[in-house]
């Protein structure tokens, strides 16, 4: 099983001298490690993310022998020492201890609020077998140490393959992201003149993104604006290290079911932001209180709803054959109040929202005069399949928000625009929340499907 690269590897033992040994052999195979005795005062000011290996000393700085103590002591510094958000990582208990509380740590971790800090992987490692003392008492470590707990590690971790993936995937973009900055540099030797011509270096990358106004922004704007053209480059040499790495060591396959409120979840990572923006800018998708600010609500969604379906799904609920709606092709009278107030239903508990769609370069370099604005609703996803399958209807994938799912329906006939002026006072009222920001990919591809509905040519034919 591979190490992580970059710092993401934890020692915890009260004795410096048989914690060095072993940080000198992670050391010596490019893995850097951060240590700590274990002292309250020793540990991050605020827990740490991303550690992936913590190597455990037992006994910290207490003649305690009794199991509750030691497991207490043990958990106190794993909660100082990484945050609920780290992810999984493997626990090994580096002692000479393990075997009399192994048993009871492994109980501790199954109390349901310990799960967020819960060890994917748990194993023991007897520090005896891999550090000895000579005979002027300095403790030594063995040449082969790091093989045998790299082979113990990947033992342990069999049940476990997709946490080496995602250790691979870690190491891959840390080895790329290094990459990219030997390359950019290196184009002039490390003198005097380096920092200034490097300098140099990053305005014309931000001119290059920014353009003529690169002079009106500030030293955030050019640093955001050159850094968005290093993740350009890093992005396309992320993929071909990914692409030419060998993953015949994982043992595993990739199948299997994923439920859909996964999926959600998932979609939710891949798609879209939910942090609040301080920032107008393309993607940004508004919550807008008043429904009918760029057409009738009603007639937006009745516009997007295939009513066929909804009159299938309208027979189920009222237990009738969908054929006995209709009489000469048309909805029964009998019918259309029940029909109305589905829809009603519907469109009640939708939202009104609007994507703000202008060229993301416009915006890097202030060339609109007008935000290009395209209107939908956010609908709960078990109406998904409602929707009309048509070339201006755009549906997004499901996502999770506020523990529900939901997609965003977007009729690409409705796109409009808007002065920079009256955008901008729009935004800063209080019937517009901006809650969401839809991600590059996402919006590249509703962009596109913008375009082909804009620029679609048709034909007359006799």
């Amino acid at each position: 099983m591979l190490m992580p690269l970059n710092g993401r590897v934890a020692v915890v033992d009260d004795k410096s001298d048989e914690a060095v040994p072993l940080i000198q052999v992670l050391s010596k195979n490019k893995i850097s490690a951060a240590y700590f005795s274990g002292e309250v005062d020793t540990l991050p000011e605020s827990p740490l993310d991303n550690i992936r290996i913590i190597f455990m000393d037992l006994k910290l700085g207490s003649a305690a022998t009794e199991p509750k103590t030691v497991v207490s002591q043990v958990l106190a510094v794993i909660k100082k020492l990484i945050s609920d958000r780290n992810g999984p990582y493997a626990l090994i208990l580096w002692s000479k201890h393990d075997s009399h509380y192994k048993t009871d740590l492994e109980t501790a971790f199954c109390s349901p609020d310990l799960q967020s800090i819960k060890p994917i992987v748990f194993l023991t490692m007897d520090k005896a077998e891999y550090i000895d003392r000579d005979e002027e008492d300095n403790v030594v470590i063995d040449d082969d140490a790091l093989d045998k707990i790299t082979n113990k590690l990947t033992d342990a971790a069999k049940k476990f393959n997709a946490f080496e993936l995602f250790l691979i995937w870690e190491n891959i973009v840390h080895s790329s992201a290094g990459e990219i900055v030997t390359d950019f540099s290196s184009f002039y030797p490390l003198d005097e003149e380096w920092n200034s011509k490097i300098a140099a270096i990053l305005f014309q990358l931000a001119q290059a993104e920014i353009g003529k106004h690169v002079r009106d922004v500030d030293f955030k704007d050019h640093v955001v604006a050159a850094f968005n053209i290093f993740n350009q480059t890093f992005m396309d040499l992320l993929e071909y290290n990914i692409m030419a790495s060998d993953y015949n060591d994982v043992k595993m396959s990739l199948q299997g079911i994923v439920e859909e409120g996964i999926k959600a979840k998932i979609n939710t990572k891949l798609y879209l932001s939910q942090s609040q923006l301080e920032l107008d800018c393309p993607g940004t998708l508004y919550i807008d209180s008043n429904k009918s600010r760029f057409s009738t609500f009603s007639q937006l969604v009745y516009d997007c709803l295939d009513m066929k379906q909804l009159h299938e799904v309208l027979a189920k609920k009222l237990n009738v054959n969908c054929t006995d709606l209709y009489e000469d092709g048309k909805l029964k009278r009998a019918y259309k109040k029940p029909c109305s107030e589905y829809f009603h239903m519907i469109e009640t508990n939708s939202e009104s929202v609007f994507l703000e769609v202008t060229p993301s370069c416009d915006f890097a370099q202030k060339k609109w005069t007008m935000n290009r604005i395209l209107p939908g609703f956010k609908i709960n996803s078990e109406y998904k399949d409602l929707i009309k399958k048509a070339d201006y209807i755009y549906k997004t994938p499901i996502f999770e928000i506020d523990n529900k799912t939901h997609v965003f329906i977007l009729d690409l006939r409705y796109m409009t625009s808007m002065s920079k002026v009256n955008f901008n006072n729009l935004t800063q009222t209080n019937d517009v929340q901006k809650n969401y920001r839809i991600r590059h990919s996402l919006l590249t591809d509703i962009q596109s499907h913008l375009a082909r509905h804009i620029n679609r040519p048709g034909i007359q034919s006799l």
